[in-house]
């Protein structure tokens, strides 16, 4: 809060009372921005910035505005990682850190009708990890099974093999 506007030889500066621990201070005309929020100290100035961040009424806004859809860098729900697409579905039983789901997991529990155990693997036939037609996908019960897929696809084609996607 600004008490006074004093001129020395250098030219104008404010007597203000600082709006967190009330105690006055001097500061240059020229840094003044607005009328509200003068603080003595950066210390005084972080305090105030902790408790407006800490009342409940910010955080109800910024967990209503920064979710999902309504978050400004939205793009749909669909990104990939390392070659396969993740589907954002924070209500899905196996959704990870990110509340994503990989795709081809669920083409295929669409395909069933129930969801994925965990130990469940979904592969790709032709090797291309976009690539989630349900034609393209075969469902193993470990990855056991899965490794002697892929074992025998070494073997009938070998090791350089360009479909071959260990």
């Amino acid at each position: 809060m600004i008490i006074s506007k004093v001129k020395n030889r250098k030219g104008y500066y404010c007597e203000c009372v600082c709006d967190n621990c009330v105690k006055e201070f001097r500061v240059a005309f020229s840094k003044i921005k607005n009328n509200k929020n003068h603080y003595c100290c950066e210390r005084c100035q972080w305090d105030s910035y902790k408790k407006r961040i800490m009342s409940d009424e910010h955080k109800k806004i910024n967990s209503e505005k920064m979710i999902g859809d309504k978050h400004y860098r939205w793009k749909g729900g669909r990104r990939i990682q390392l070659g396969y697409i993740l589907i954002y579905k924070p209500d899905h039983p196996h959704c990870g850190k990110t509340k994503g789901v990989l795709e081809h997991r669920l083409v295929m529990e669409n395909f069933l009708g129930r969801y994925l155990k965990p130990d469940e693997i979904v592969h790709h036939t032709n090797g291309i990890r976009d690539d989630n037609r349900i034609e393209n996908l075969e469902l193993f019960l470990n990855n056991s099974k899965h490794q002697k897929q892929h074992h025998k696809f070494i073997k009938k084609w070998g090791k350089n093999a360009k479909l071959c996607n260990i």
